[in-house]
């Protein structure tokens, strides 16, 4: 999937969440972020956080490759 928006990356990381049958609490505590973030990133809430959002990516097991 290509992420051009902080809305593609949130519905991405929502849907592998589901497939994976994790809570967005389960993913919050295993990306030491809290729920409300989790809920931020998944509805597209742009976020300066940087960090945080690579804890949660790291979390669900997305592998973060970037290119030119």
């Amino acid at each position: 999937m290509q992420i051009n928006t902080t809305e593609d990356l949130g519905e991405f990381i929502k849907e592998l969440r589901k497939k994976q049958g994790i809570r967005q609490a389960d993913l919050a505590e295993l990306a030491k972020v809290s729920t409300k973030f989790i809920i931020g990133v998944e509805k597209g809430k742009k976020t300066s956080q940087i960090g945080k959002i690579i804890n949660v990516i790291n979390a669900i097991g997305i592998k973060l490759n970037l290119g030119k």
